[in-house]
């Protein structure tokens, strides 16, 4: 307070964006007014406010209350993620395992500062597990099974593969299926001869559910109906011409 002198003065007032993934920070100017005066017999700040407008050039001040504001917020979106696998076929067991890779990518030049958790009782995954904004983990899903990854911050890129497709089991190659909170152009299911089938996709404020199905068919032998149906034809045949003997038989007894 020894450099206090009566008076008013104006500073321009900005926030430094962070760097924490999912955060929206203000980046408008503002404007604080401070006024210097007595104060119970000292010289010290009698008012400070501060405003949304910058003060006109004769030094005064609009004192309209929207002008004025006693908070700087920011933002924060997050989402989650959903994967589910599933099986088809008449020969599909919802016992049989398959392993999903997750890859989770931050935001350019950004940092996550909460844990994730995969699943109610799965793994938890720390911001000490990131190097350079991306992680990777695996999650086990039998048929029907599904696991939910929250807190994703917004704008964090999510790469989903299944890597144990069960094919040695008879299950057809897996099929993607994605249900996006907001329909966006950010989803893509692709495979390339260096990169199996997966999904990408980027988290908005809302949830992504990636459905994962693969099918298994074992071929019915239909031609054991046909046999069986061949052969109760000549039963009923060889039952009928016995019931026609026995009635021609019994009509040759009356005759005579």
């Amino acid at each position: 307070t020894e450099n206090l002198v009566y008076g008013d003065y104006w500073y321009t007032l900005t926030e430094t964006a962070g760097s924490s993934a999912g955060v929206e920070y203000d980046d408008a100017t503002y404007y604080l007014h401070l006024i210097v005066g007595s104060q119970g017999g000292k010289l010290g700040v009698k008012y400070a406010t501060i405003h949304v407008t910058a003060p006109a050039e004769d030094g005064s001040w609009s004192n309209d209350v929207n002008d004025k504001i006693d908070t700087i917020t920011n933002s924060y979106a997050e989402g989650k993620l959903t994967i589910k696998q599933t099986v088809s076929g008449n020969s599909g067991s919802k016992e049989d395992e398959f392993t999903v890779t997750v890859t989770l990518t931050l935001p350019e030049d950004t940092v996550i500062m909460n844990d994730l958790r995969v699943g109610e009782d799965g793994t938890v995954i720390t911001p000490n597990q990131w190097e350079n904004g991306t992680v990777s983990f695996d999650v086990t899903l039998k048929g029907d099974e599904s696991v939910v990854i929250d807190g994703l911050p917004d704008g964090t890129t999510y790469k989903v593969e299944q890597t144990k497709t069960n094919e040695d089991l008879g299950y057809t190659a897996p099929e993607y299926d994605v249900e996006k909170a907001e329909e966006d152009e950010d989803i893509v299911v692709d495979a390339t001869e260096e990169d199996p089938a997966h999904v990408t996709g980027v988290i908005s404020d809302g949830e992504d559910e990636v459905i994962i199905n693969n099918e298994k068919n074992t071929p019915v032998d239909v031609g054991v109906i046909l046999e069986n149906g061949a052969f109760v034809m000549m039963a009923a045949g060889a039952i009928a011409a016995g019931a026609f003997l026995v009635i021609s038989r019994k009509k040759k007894y009356e005759a005579e």
